[in-house]
């Protein structure tokens, strides 16, 4: 996972400026390009503040060394962070979970809720409702807690927090809520499969309870400061959509949240050197790109017994959830029970 192309909106507020601060300590961590953006509308800005507003947040930036791209929006916060995003190829939108409005405060459910649903791309709300800001550090973040239910996406989500934790050389403690203490552990060890060896994790089981409290009470009394949940999780009744558990968890966590964009992929979200379940045509492919833009682009169904393989980012290759299965990156097999290599399905077939 890289964060590439990182688009912050910005009011000219302290809670905006926050925001902008930690997507510039981001940007300068990562490498990615900055595009600020401040929208302008009866709601918000007004027009003939906009343009002032963001050219104070570049300069601001500009002094921590990054450079940035300036922008102004007609229309209403949220979805013009989503539209610039995806006009920007951007990977990351930050905004603070309170601003966006020096007359009318959108608290959170409005700019960053908005954000949310409407992004094509990762979202990290930041923690900015009158909280002071945190003291300065290369690592950007110290804790990551995500959680897992046992499913693919929520399963994206983890590694998402696993490659986080690489870059912030930090901790990550993975949770399971649920009333099942066998699938529970189950699915944490499955979460671990996928992490590379030398980021520390923890794993923690809490049974019952509701999952986005949980998991922001864990980072809250474990000292986490990022919290990582995907944007939709498991079928049926247990189902985590963007309308119950991601939100929650930004609004009662304490800490910082990122929304992973883990379901409705594309094969453009895929960097060189990524892999991972994109919808192609309106089919789920196992897509896996080379350093060199090679693509190689696989059905994820399992030779087994038909399981949904997932993409094991540290060791470059498919793994069955189910029976254990694992396949190269380019689907041939690497031990069983499966004997098969995956079915190759190409983005143009």
């Amino acid at each position: 996972m890289g964060y590439r192309t990182i688009v912050a909106g910005t009011d000219g507020s302290p809670t905006a400026q926050q925001a902008v601060e930690r997507a510039a300590r981001l940007a300068k961590l990562l490498g990615s390009k900055l595009v600020l953006v401040c929208a302008w509308s009866t709601e918000s800005v007004a027009e003939l503040d906009a343009e002032p507003t963001v050219q104070s947040a570049k300069a601001a930036v500009a002094a921590l060394g990054v450079a940035a791209d300036a922008v102004t929006v007609h229309g209403e916060p949220g979805p013009s962070l989503s539209a610039t995003a995806a006009e920007r190829g951007a990977d990351l939108i930050v905004v603070g979970s309170v601003g966006m409005g020096q007359v009318k405060r959108f608290r959170l459910g409005g700019v960053a809720e908005r954000a949310a649903h409407t992004a094509p791309c990762d979202v990290l709300i930041v923690r900015t409702g009158g909280a002071e800001p945190r003291p300065v550090r290369r690592r950007v973040y110290q804790g990551i807690v995500t959680g897992t239910d046992g499913s693919a996406t929520a399963s994206e989500a983890v590694r998402r927090a696993f490659d986080l934790g690489m870059m912030f050389e930090t901790k990550v403690t993975v949770v399971y809520v649920a009333g099942d203490p066998l699938v529970g552990a189950i699915s944490l060890e499955r979460a671990l499969a996928a992490k590379p060896k030398w980021v520390p994790v923890e794993t923690l089981l809490v049974e019952g309870g509701d999952p986005a409290a949980m998991l922001a009470e864990v980072a809250r009394t474990g000292g986490g400061e990022l919290v990582v949940v995907g944007n939709k999780g498991v079928v049926g009744a247990r189902r985590w959509m963007l309308s119950s558990v991601p939100v929650k968890v930004a609004h009662e966590a304490t800490q910082d949240v990122l929304i992973a964009k883990t379901t409705d992929r594309s094969l453009e979200d895929l960097a060189p050197g990524q892999g991972g379940l994109v919808t192609v045509d309106g089919r789920k492919l196992a897509v896996y790109v080379e350093e060199n833009g090679k693509i190689h682009s696989l059905s994820p169904r399992c030779q087994h017994m038909g399981c949904t393989v997932d993409w094991n980012g540290a060791d470059r290759t498919w793994d069955c959830p189910c029976h254990g299965s694992r396949y190269r990156y380019d689907g041939e097999v690497i031990h069983g029970p499966a004997k098969k290599a995956l079915d190759r399905a190409e983005a143009g077939d």
